[in-house]
């Protein structure tokens, strides 16, 4: 871990040296001291009011002004350490710049609490192009004391600067060169200028200049070159790039192409589906020899008029440019016929016919006729309807890749037709022997045709029909006709008659219902098997008179409310016996009041809208309103839950019981 935390601080550390110089254009580490003396003999130019300021170094007697030249580099930012006396007056240094090689001066700097030991002032930010700089005091700071400073440093300044204007953009004649002279100045950049251009048709005369920190050239001319060798105009740069520092030179021009193009040439017309390499060219004026052709003869246009495409213009002269130009087409849409082989004059009324016209393209014909009242046409089926001259005409209106084809019309006499019609007969092998008075029997006659039969009575005091039904009414003899009048296509059939004769029902026996049950009282909740039979040994059926007193499921009497309760039970008869006389029992309903009350060991609990039953060998819990009404109950075994939401006061509860029925009252809030 260690050794990767090394070695990426030394990775930082290069990084940030490779992005900036810290070049050193004065380092002087020694101390020099001010001595104050003849106040009045020296003048610093720009300075108002100075006193004697001497800059030297130690051990060296004093000069008027030392200042500092930078030799005509450019410099960036001063530091220094100042260390005086404990006198607050000793602590002032003054800091000048000069311009113009000392000429004049003024100041940019002043110290003024400095302590006893050196302090160290960095970073002081230094005017564009300062020549000289110097250290000085005012007569009004003047003190007795030495005023002394030392580490002088002054780093040169980074810059990349242009010093001709952009160039203007200019015109170049296909095949020459033309040069630029570009001028720029730079200083201490991180590395080596790069000079790169953003076509092969610029060249500049050197593409790396300067050898990074520390260099430093007050003008440096850059040629460039551009070489006309494609027409067009161009909008390209050149870039200077040092790290962080760039110059990008814009360079525009244009070379015009060296001949004329007077008019283009006509493009033949396509087909849709054709691709441009399909057309050929007509005409066109050009000032040189030479051929149009497509930028991408492969592409297939849509349908549409005077369509523009990309194509060029290429000189037989192998060094004259090509020249982009716009060449129109028109695609049409493809041709189509209708064809039909159709060879038949005469239709008639009621024929149907399948038209079968095509299209060479093999979209779908549309037929239409002069007069609907002739014919119809429905998914290409023709069917004549009447007498007349018929036009069948058959078009195709074309879509988006083909034209409408040319209509054709074809022509039919519709005639009546010759209607030759064939004979049916009835076959009617039913057997209706031993008919008897009651009797229905539906009648199956067919006709040969598979027309439907018609039946007629010459008799209808014995019998009548119901639909092809015939029903017996009185003992005798009946005469049935079976009847098919034909239609369109067949004759009417000969007749067929039936004669059929209708007896009296033989006698049935009597029976009678044997009802020895007694339902005096019941109560509610009871649960009786009603146990009538019928002499004939035929299903006895129940019924009662008030279906909210009781119910009846087979033979299971179910009492549900109180009230005064009629059971009906009854035999219809069937083709031996006749129905049964009705038995007719009947029954007072009562709430259960005289039921054991409730002493078993059992729990019962009313809350949450419902009540549960708790006891050994419960099985079923019922529920009564106060008019004797089953409202709730359920089956279970040993507990059982009743939902009462919907109830409310004072309810009857009867509980079965190990064969016992016992009942208690419940209040239900």
């Amino acid at each position: 871990m260690k050794k990767l935390f090394t070695t990426i601080i030394t990775l930082i550390t290069t990084l940030l040296l490779q992005a900036q110089c810290n070049t050193l254009l004065f380092n002087d580490e020694t101390e020099h001291s001010f001595s104050v003396v003849n106040l009045s003999s020296y003048e610093i130019p720009g300075i108002e009011d100075p006193g004697q300021a001497a800059f030297g170094q130690s051990g060296i007697s004093s000069r008027e002004f030392i200042e500092i030249n930078l030799g005509g580099k450019p410099a960036d930012k001063l530091s220094f350490e100042g260390a005086t006396s404990n006198s607050s007056i000793g602590k002032i240094i003054n800091v000048g710049v000069s311009t113009n090689n000392g000429e004049s001066y003024e100041k940019i700097f002043q110290t003024d609490a400095l302590s006893e030991d050196y302090s160290l002032l960095s970073d002081i930010q230094l005017p564009e192009n300062v020549t000289n700089i110097v250290f000085y005091t005012l007569k009004s700071q003047w003190a007795t004391l030495n005023k002394r400073v030392t580490n002088i440093k002054i780093t040169q300044k980074t810059f990349l600067t242009a010093i001709s204007a952009n160039p203007q953009a200019f015109e170049i004649n296909y095949g020459e060169e033309q040069d630029i002279n570009y001028e720029f100045k730079y200083s201490n950049l991180p590395e080596a200028i790069q000079v790169t251009s953003s076509s092969d048709a610029i060249t500049v005369s050197e593409t790396s200049i300067g050898s990074g920190c520390g260099d430093y050239q007050a003008s440096y001319q850059l040629v460039i070159t551009v070489n006309a060798s494609a027409a067009g105009t161009y909008n390209e740069t050149v870039t200077l790039q040092a790290g962080n520092y760039s110059l990008v030179i814009p360079v525009n021009y244009t070379v015009p192409v060296p001949y004329t193009i007077a008019s283009l040439p006509t493009v033949s017309n396509l087909e849709i589906g054709q691709s441009l390499s399909q057309a050929t060219f007509e005409g066109g004026v050009v000032s040189t020899a030479g051929h149009f052709e497509w930028v991408d003869g492969t592409i297939v246009p849509e349908v549409g008029e005077m369509q523009a495409f990309q194509a060029i213009f290429v000189p037989d002269n192998a060094a004259y440019p090509v020249q982009n130009v716009e060449l129109y087409v028109t695609v049409t849409k493809k041709a189509q016929e209708i064809q039909w082989d159709f060879n038949q004059d005469i239709i008639y009324v009621g024929e149907q016919l399948t038209l079968a016209a095509a299209a060479t393209s093999g979209l779908d014909v549309t037929y239409s006729v002069n007069d609907p009242a002739l014919a119809s046409i429905e998914n290409n089926l023709l069917t004549a309807l009447a007498t007349g001259e018929l036009e069948i005409t058959v078009s195709q209106v074309g879509n988006d890749q083909y034209m409408p084809a040319q209509t054709i019309v074809v022509y039919l006499t519709v005639e009546e037709p010759v209607v030759i019609k064939q004979d049916q007969t009835i076959t009617w092998n039913q057997d209706l022997d031993n008919l008897k008075v009651g009797d229905r029997v539906s009648l199956t006659a067919e006709a040969s045709s598979g027309l439907a039969i018609e039946y007629q009575l010459a008799d209808e005091n014995i019998a009548h029909l119901d639909g092809t039904e015939l029903v017996a009414d009185a003992e005798g003899t009946v005469m049935i006709y079976a009847m098919q009048a034909g239609d369109d296509t067949y004759n009417a059939a000969e007749n067929f008659v039936k004669f059929v004769i209708i007896s009296a029902q033989p006698d049935k026996e009597n029976q009678s219902i044997v009802w020895e049950q007694d339902f005096d009282i019941l109560h509610v909740g009871d649960v009786v098997e009603l146990t009538a039979t019928a002499t004939s040994g035929l299903d006895v059926e129940y019924s009662v008179n008030d279906e909210t007193l009781a119910t009846i499921d087979g033979n299971t009497l179910t009492v549900l409310a109180v009230g005064e309760l009629e059971i009906y039970a009854s035999q219809s008869g069937n083709e031996q016996y006749e129905e049964a006389p009705q038995e007719i029992r009947y029954a007072t309903i009562a709430l259960a009041d005289a039921l054991e009350e409730l002493s078993v060991d059992a729990a019962v609990i009313v809350r949450d809208n419902s009540v549960t039953v708790s006891a050994d060998k419960l099985t079923k819990v019922q529920l009564f309103a106060a008019n004797g009404q089953l409202i709730a109950g359920g089956e279970g075994h040993n507990t059982i839950t009743i939902n009462i939401a919907a109830h409310q006061g004072v309810l009857m509860m009867v509980c079965h019981i190990n064969g016992q029925r016992m009942s208690r009252k419940i209040v239900v809030r």
